[in-house]
């Protein structure tokens, strides 16, 4: 027998001991699981006796269903984890719609009961898809990151390719992050990476001088909204909708982490290398990860509802920043 079979087979083995000792007896467990993996009981036999190998999604199913650990299983060690690799930060702007939207959904399937939780050194990226430009304008950045030797990488940024299709989409994302309660945790310096990627680019000839003024006016919009909706506490500006609580750490975020946690929901994503990003639906990893978090918001300062202090010694920096940055560009333009 081929090793990766034989492998595949004693984990298969594990995941079929760990369920039938959930039940009280070995049939019960099959009738369990014919339900829950939608299959026939011959087909379930062959599974069970090694004839044939249990898709990866209905591993997934069955350790979700039975609450074990596949970490520990596999790696006999309460301290290693499975991880999925996402090639790029922004893989769900990158014609991959519908697995975002269906992200979305499922959180906001938990009826308030999930909770976001982000960190990172820039605003979340739901937050922009008010705006398509700043999203357009971003993902043409991460495709010359991803492909840094593509014939495209120093072409004009061309904002009138973003499609009626591609601005419903970005909205649709927004509405949808609007509708969920999240804990966020901000930067001082949250603009600085879209502003110097916005320089560079002008500096660099793929970005022309009144593409610079838009994008530097949605900026200023969307600190208007943001601000907006911290004085309310609620992403619809709704006070008797408090969905959202934010905060800011005077220490830099070395870490971009976004976290989902509910009844039947629950994973954590991180950084590897940006663009790219590990994530987990451990729930042992989920907890810790989460525990993290909650240490570093203790040592924050409320931004959100009655942080105003904060909230308004933060702005006055976010704005300052474009500002200098506005004047440095109307320099350099003329």
């Amino acid at each position: 027998m081929p090793t990766e079979l034989k492998e595949q087979n004693t984990l298969q083995q594990s995941i079929f001991n760990a369920v039938i000792n959930q039940h009280s007896s070995k049939s019960e467990a099959v009738d369990a699981l014919v339900k829950l993996l939608a299959i026939g009981k011959s087909s379930l036999y062959r599974k069970i006796n090694n004839q044939s190998s249990l898709k990866p999604n209905e591993i997934v199913l069955i350790a979700e269903q039975y609450n074990f650990s596949l970490d520990e299983m596999i790696y006999g060690s309460n301290n290693r984890y499975l991880f999925n690799h996402v090639s790029g930060l922004f893989d769900f702007l990158n014609n991959e719609y519908a697995a975002s939207i269906h992200n979305l959904q499922a959180i906001a399937a938990q009826k308030g009961q999930a909770t976001i939780h982000y960190s990172g050194a820039e605003f979340p990226i739901f937050h922009l898809c008010h705006y398509p430009e700043i999203i357009h304008f971003k993902k043409c950045m991460m495709s010359r990151i991803n492909q840094p030797n593509s014939a495209t990488k120093y072409q004009l940024i061309n904002f009138d390719e973003i499609t009626r299709q591609e601005r419903e989409f970005y909205l649709e994302i927004a509405q949808l992050y609007e509708q969920l309660p999240s804990v966020e945790l901000w930067d001082s310096l949250a603009l600085a990476p879209i502003i110097e990627q916005i320089r560079y680019s002008y500096e660099i000839g793929i970005l022309e001088a009144d593409d610079v003024e838009m994008l530097i006016g949605l900026l200023n919009r969307l600190l208007n909204r943001l601000e907006k909706m911290l004085q309310n506490g609620s992403k619809s500006f709704d006070a008797d909708n408090r969905n959202f609580e934010a905060y800011h750490n005077l220490i830099p975020s070395a870490n971009w982490i976004y976290i989902v946690k509910g009844p039947s929901i629950q994973f954590v994503q991180s950084v590897l290398d940006s663009p790219n990003v590990l994530s987990s639906s451990s729930l042992r990893l989920v907890d810790s990860v989460l525990e993290g978090f909650q240490a570093y918001r203790r040592q924050s300062q409320l931004i959100s509802a009655a942080g105003e202090i904060q909230r308004n010694q933060l702005f006055n920096n976010y704005r300052q920043y474009l500002d200098r940055f506005s004047r440095r560009f109307e320099d350099m333009a003329f």
